[in-house]
């Protein structure tokens, strides 16, 4: 969810006990209100954010919301976890939802000009950008990021799979295989799929 001024994208995770109800317009509004809410709330916790008033609702509470859903339908429903993300300088906030609401993306893309940050492209972009985090589940943006035990455990594997195929330790022209592993956690080193 992002707010109508582009400043501010929520993700939450709402979670009920059967698809059928998570599919239904009255857990589909119940969930967008509370992504809503969080968008504009300070809320730093599940807690604060069950708190949180909704005037579009009369000022009734997120928790209150919840339990007239669950009465409603009858099925248990909870607020997992949330995030909030505030742009920083300029760009764009993005987002993608997939398979139906199960796995969420928000990515934050800076841009140091304006006319290009409000361009329809640049908007593409960033959204190819999300879609891409989807199916990539990069852990980390960068490589200064992986944490060192992490990149041992890769270079261990290269060392058995090198000892198992010497032949495919280094490819001409792939890279040698901890190379190739890292692009799957490290999203600058993904090459993007058009």
């Amino acid at each position: 969810m992002i707010t109508d001024d582009g400043k501010t994208g929520a993700l939450v995770e709402v979670n009920c006990e059967t698809d059928f109800v998570a599919r239904g317009d009255d857990f589909q509004s119940l969930a967008n209100t509370i992504a809503q809410r969080s968008a504009g709330s300070s809320a730093a916790t599940v807690e604060d954010l069950r708190g949180q008033a909704v005037a579009s609702e009369g000022g009734k509470t997120i928790g209150d919301l919840i339990t007239e859903k669950v009465a409603k339908i009858g099925e248990h429903i909870t607020v997992r976890r949330f995030v909030r993300y505030d742009k920083q300088g300029t760009g764009l906030i993005g987002s993608y939802i997939h398979m139906g609401g199960k796995i969420g993306v928000l990515v934050e893309v800076g841009c140091s000009d304006k006319k290009v940050a409000s361009s329809l492209a640049f908007a593409e972009l960033v959204k190819d950008l999300a879609m891409h985090i989807t199916a990539a589940e990069p852990k980390y943006v960068h490589k200064g990021e992986v944490p060192a035990e992490t990149l041992d455990h890769e270079r261990e594997i290269a060392r058995g799979q090198a000892t198992q195929d010497p032949k495919n330790a280094n490819k001409p022209g792939s890279g040698n295989r901890q190379d190739r592993r890292r692009t799957r956690v490290e999203i600058l080193r993904r090459v993007m799929l058009a």
